[in-house]
């Protein structure tokens, strides 16, 4: 493929819908956007910053992002790092968030003059994980995650009737461009106004319709969890030795597929690191499958799922004494997850110890782990250690986990 020349940049402000930059700090790079280029710029425009932090003026980009002259700007450098805590950018995001949140609230208060009460809640979060196992697996990843629920209360009366409607995906900002915050206040104020005059639902045995959403949730939790294969492993629940055998009408089909671009259940890979997957579990109303982890595709002889959870312990590093905790135990074995250790900088075995040495291990007395070691997960957030294991290996009635 030939290149056919370069635009000036002039251009390439005023027709780019979206300005990645990637490029040294020189005089030229120096505040290359500022005031100027971004007021030739669309208004749809974005840009995003990987260089340097002074490619950027700062307090341009901030006016330009307040008076809409920009639609957006990613910075994953900044002029001063780590940037101050007054950083007016640092406020823009907030700002869009309370936009929004006024949005559906006067689309709900508005609906009807039956509705006398509207409650918004938004909560966003960036999950990192980085996982590692022995069979030499190293993955890492970032997944957002975005909750907009809307409440409403209808009043007619003596009649009420409160009504929620939540939007969540793993999407950032970009979720409203498809579904604006007016639409889930509409949803939720219909609902309010609609129920009040709603007669109680008769009691008996009857056919019923179930619609995406809470109906998913009933079968999850009546169907999903039986299908659970460490269950399955154990002999327990109404699915064992069910395989290939009609366990429902045929009308029913079940399938648990983590690969739904954006959807609450979906992932990169499990816990484990195991891809997530489209498994048919029930089709036409005959079992073909369980939900698999590593240990329990072993012990049921089926391929790994991408259904991987962690599971708890607990322990004392010998050394620096760091505390782990247990969820569940009996008298012969304790079912692990995972736990969180505030490492100790004085002990040898912490990474931030001037004498730290990698071949070092950290020795947890009074654990018991009944399977063979095969996985855990280390993580530091804000000085502490968060440690995920997926199985163990007996040692002497101690573990070792090596950094």
């Amino acid at each position: 493929m030939g290149v056919s020349g370069f635009l000036p940049l002039d251009q390439i402000f005023q027709k780019s819908d979206i300005i990645t930059l990637h490029c040294f700090l020189t005089e030229e790079t120096n505040n290359l956007i500022n005031t100027d280029t971004l007021k030739q710029m669309k208004k749809s425009a974005i840009i995003i910053n990987t260089s340097r932090g002074k490619a950027v003026d700062e307090k341009a980009l901030y006016q330009a992002l307040k008076n809409g002259e920009i639609a957006g700007a990613g910075l994953d450098v900044f002029e001063k790092e780590p940037t101050d805590p007054d950083n007016p950018l640092e406020k823009v995001a907030d700002r869009k968030r309370i936009n929004m949140m006024k949005r559906a609230n006067e689309a709900a208060l508005d609906f009807d003059n039956k509705i006398k009460m509207a409650s918004i809640s938004y909560y966003d979060e960036i999950r990192g994980r980085t996982i590692a196992n022995s069979e030499g697996l190293l993955i890492s990843d970032e997944l957002p995650l975005l909750f907009f629920i809307v409440q409403t209360l209808g009043v007619d009366g003596n009649r009420r009737h409160f009504s929620r409607e939540r939007l969540s995906r793993h999407s950032g900002f970009e979720m409203f461009n498809e579904v604006s915050p007016e639409q889930v206040a509409s949803i939720a104020a219909k609902e309010a106004v609609v129920m009040l005059d709603a007669e109680a639902c008769p009691a008996g045995k009857m056919d019923v319709v179930m619609e995406n959403g809470w109906g998913g949730v009933l079968v999850h939790e009546a169907v999903g969890h039986p299908l659970e294969a460490d269950n399955i492993a154990k002999k327990i629940g109404a699915f064992t030795g069910k395989m290939g055998k009609k366990v429902a009408s045929e009308l029913f089909t079940m399938v648990d597929d983590g690969t739904l671009p954006n959807y609450r259940g979906t992932t990169n890979f499990d816990d484990e690191g195991t891809p997530m997957k489209r498994n048919v579990l029930i089709r036409n109303g005959v079992l073909e499958g369980y939900m698999t982890d590593i240990l329990s595709a072993k012990q049921v002889g089926l391929p790994r799922t991408g259904n991987g959870i962690p599971r708890r312990f607990s322990g004392t590093c010998f050394n620096c004494r760091a505390l782990f905790r247990c969820r569940k135990r009996d008298k012969n074995k304790r079912s692990f997850s995972y736990s969180t250790y505030t490492g100790d900088p004085a002990c040898s075995t912490h990474p931030d110890h001037p004498l730290y040495d990698p071949d070092c291990a950290h020795y947890f007395e009074d654990v018991e782990i009944t399977a063979g070691w095969h996985f855990y997960e280390l993580e530091k957030i804000k000085g502490e250690w968060k440690i995920t294991w997926m199985e163990g290996r007996p040692q002497h009635n101690s573990a070792i986990i090596r950094e």
